[in-house]
């Protein structure tokens, strides 16, 4: 991706709080980006939790939300992603789970949950951060979109 400006954001697809709505907004993004610069951008969601965000996973999460324009889904090794992570300074951690709690593509109880801060990132041609923002992201008032 070098010399690319890279939109950057983490994903866990066990998240049912600010990850979708996040990638909601990755995508609507990529839609609104100039037809013109898109070839000069790309929009990736990395995972905090390789261990179970596996590429068939990550295509079914994709999968409910509609389909990606253009938005990547990535995973990497455990040591890798800790790498990237602690580069840009988000935290995430092992919890346990909410009573109840169960993997909406498994239907099995979770043995454990991730604590993950919510941020994007923009990262220029050159690698450098440009821009970064931690918060909800906002949908524009419109609904999720499930299959």
């Amino acid at each position: 991706m070098a010399g690319k400006t890279v939109v950057l954001t983490d994903l866990l697809t066990l998240c049912s709080e600010i990850c979708p709505l996040t990638t909601v907004n990755m995508e609507r993004a990529q839609a609104d980006t100039a037809e013109a610069r898109r070839s000069s951008v790309v929009f990736l969601e990395v995972t905090v939790e390789p261990g179970r965000d596996t590429p068939s996973r990550m295509r079914a999460y994709a999968a409910l939300y509609g389909p990606r324009q253009g938005v990547r889904f990535a995973t990497a090794s455990t040591a890798g992603l800790a790498e990237l992570w602690r580069y840009l300074g988000v935290y995430y951690a092992k919890t346990k789970p909410d009573a109840g709690a169960t993997d909406w593509l498994t239907g099995k109880p979770l043995a454990y949950d991730v604590a993950h801060q919510d941020l994007v990132f923009v990262l220029g041609p050159n690698g450098h951060e440009r821009w970064a923002d931690d918060g909800t992201p906002d949908t524009r008032g419109q609904a999720l979109r499930r299959r």
